[in-house]
């Protein structure tokens, strides 16, 4: 009787959740544990192993100008970035955040200011535009920057201001942003110095090696810091 009573409250537990729970969830994870397992190899160093998850989202994963441009900031799932094969910053960092997870390296998604595409100097910061990563691997940190390291933005003529300006030298009065796919380690395990010149975190307590207020960062004076 008590065995009956027993299965009885877990089919009965069993109609109650199944219909709540989220069985997408299982297919991303499962998703990004195969993505991270075909990329990295396992033979490596952790370090190494890293590197390479950075070089993947670096080489696939493409900035979503476009969504910028027109203030879609929402993040997307996992499997939406890796599907779409593109996305903005925070995206970026969310990936390589979960893919270094999956090989046991303690990694967090780092919300801050930068200095890039809408930076200009003396211009002040007033919200956090930007996210990044920091690692680790046995005591040290690490910064890694997988959007900044997928390529860059720069401004182009339209081709009626290319024509004007080759017959009669007329300046570019109509331009728009381009992305560049240039994948590059630059943004990986940068120097701290460089790194902390072009990043400033909300959380100062995820700055490595020294504290660096926001006027400091606007007007560069922590590259004298060393």
């Amino acid at each position: 009787i008590l065995k009956m009573k027993s299965k009885f409250w877990l089919s009965v537990l069993l109609i109650t959740l199944i219909p709540h729970f989220n069985f997408n969830c299982l297919s991303q994870i499962s998703e990004i544990d195969k993505l991270t397992s075909s990329i990295v190899d396992t033979t490596n160093s952790k370090f190494e192993q890293v590197h390479e998850i950075y070089n993947w989202i670096t080489n696939n994963i493409k900035y979503d100008l476009k969504a910028y441009l027109k203030g879609q900031l929402n993040n997307n799932s996992l499997n939406e970035i890796i599907k779409k094969r593109k996305g903005l910053c925070s995206d970026f960092s969310l990936l390589f955040n979960e893919m270094c997870k999956r090989i046991g390296v303690e990694s967090y998604a780092i919300a801050g200011y930068s200095k890039g595409l809408d930076y200009y100097k003396s211009g002040g910061f007033y919200h956090a535009d930007h996210s990044w990563n920091i690692f680790k691997i046995d005591s040290s940190w690490f910064y890694a920057d997988a959007a900044w390291g997928s390529g860059y933005i720069i401004k182009v003529p339209s081709q009626i201001d290319k024509i004007k300006y080759s017959l009669f030298r007329i300046p570019f009065t109509n331009t728009k942003y381009v992305f560049v796919k240039s994948p590059n380690d630059t943004y990986f395990n940068s120097p701290v110095k460089y790194f902390n010149n072009t990043h400033l975190p909300l959380d100062s307590g995820w700055q490595i090696c020294y504290h660096t207020t926001i006027k400091q960062f606007e007007d560069d004076l922590n590259i004298n810091n060393y």
